[in-house]
């Protein structure tokens, strides 16, 4: 299993975030990894990210030199991992990492990609039906059965975020180019 992070400017303690993955992944993966691809984000989170790395030997970094956002920030890090399943967290925890055995859980019977669904959703008012109105229409349009591609949390199999190419904010419509290329 390998998780990976993106790092853009905004994160939750990161510390914090591997304590709690140890806890919740080690009784459900053989073994596991942590890739944080830090795209561009400074000094600070470099400092934070060598004391992380320190402190949870599972924790590997790959520093980008220049921004290059999140859908390179995620197939960077799916060209670097180890593990046969790729499980991606987003750094700001819009999903409880206590969840993510659930998420993981479908692979095992024959998926290819699974998504997480925010529930109970912190957007209120005309954000919240922007949100509920994108994916209505996206779901209606693509015929893909996701509640949610604002989620960043999702697990797949490494050989599909290796097959189906991402460029620029088009990493929330993975699960659509994946189901297009015949994944489920």
């Amino acid at each position: 299993l390998s998780v990976v992070v993106p790092l853009g400017p905004r994160y939750e303690d990161l510390g914090e975030l591997c304590q709690e993955l140890r806890r919740i992944l080690t009784p459900v993966a053989a073994g596991y990894e942590v890739i944080f691809v830090d795209d561009a984000t400074g000094p600070k989170t470099r400092q934070i990210l060598r004391m992380v790395g320190d402190r949870f030997p599972e924790v590997r970094v790959i520093r980008l030199q220049r921004r290059m956002g999140e859908s390179t920030a995620l197939t960077i890090g799916a060209q670097a991992a180890r593990g046969e399943v790729l499980l991606i967290v987003d750094p700001y925890l819009h999903v409880a990492l206590s969840d993510l055995p659930k998420v993981l859980a479908p692979l095992a019977d024959g998926v290819d990609v699974v998504c997480a669904w925010r529930s109970p959703r912190q957007e209120r008012g005309l954000s919240r039906l922007a949100s509920d109105g994108f994916n209505a229409i996206a779901r209606w349009v693509t015929k893909v059965p996701v509640h949610d591609l604002n989620c960043r949390v999702r697990a797949m199999r490494r050989e599909v975020l290796q097959d189906v190419p991402l460029y620029g904010d088009l990493y929330r419509f993975l699960p659509v180019f994946a189901a297009r290329r015949g994944y489920t």
